[in-house]
């Protein structure tokens, strides 16, 4: 099966696309897969490796990572590189991984080594920035749309374990290439959810 046949769903208009700037398209979404029953976690796990294994990705038998609640950012840190060693990852960042919400919502399909359980105390701090300062190219916001939603929403993120898939791309190819191998991967792994009739909180997230 190719993977054009997840590549779903279309993202929104582009003046709609960030909650910074136009709240109605993301948190309308959000709501509405809201209103939906959240899949089991292993069921989750079993749709992304099936979707992984279909694209030809070597699957793993872990993929559900307990975090202890003491030093979660060290531990993480440090599982980055235990996956690259341990499942030959061309490099750490090689990952693709979903939060849940507590109520056992996805909240997010995303990629990278930038796991984070950042939310916003309220409404009234969505817009800040890192420094205070006006949103600029070097200056980004404080905090991430899937955290925004989640606060909307008036639920919290669970911050005990998170599943991830490590994507072993070939060491051969360039940097470039596997950002764009991972790209497609984390946007076929969100439509193999969606697919499978799985409501996503931060719907449109894997599709950027």
């Amino acid at each position: 099966m190719k993977i054009e046949n997840y590549l779903i769903p279309k993202r929104p208009p582009k003046e709609e696309s960030s909650v910074h700037y136009n709240q109605h398209s993301r948190l309308n979404k959000a709501r509405e897969e809201a209103k939906r029953a959240p899949f089991p976690v292993e069921e989750v796990v079993r749709i992304g490796n099936e979707f992984l294994g279909k694209m030809g990705v070597k699957t793993f038998k872990k993929n559900i990572y307990e975090i202890p609640s003491h030093d979660s950012e060290k531990y993480l840190a440090e599982l980055y590189d235990q996956l690259k060693d341990t499942c030959d990852l061309a490099d750490r960042r090689d990952i693709l991984w979903i939060k849940f919400a507590r109520d056992g919502y996805v909240g997010v399909v995303a990629k990278s080594n930038d796991i984070n359980f950042k939310i916003p105390k309220d409404r009234t701090v969505w817009d800040e920035t890192n420094n205070g300062k006006p949103k600029t190219s070097s200056n980004s916001w404080k905090w991430n749309t899937s955290g925004i939603i989640i606060e909307s929403l008036g639920k919290q993120w669970n911050e005990s374990f998170v599943v991830i898939f490590p994507i072993p791309l070939a060491k051969t190819l360039s940097a470039k290439m596997r950002k764009l191998e991972m790209g497609k991967l984390e946007h076929g792994l969100g439509g193999a959810l969606i697919l499978a009739d799985c409501p996503i909180l931060d719907y449109y997230s894997h599709t950027y």
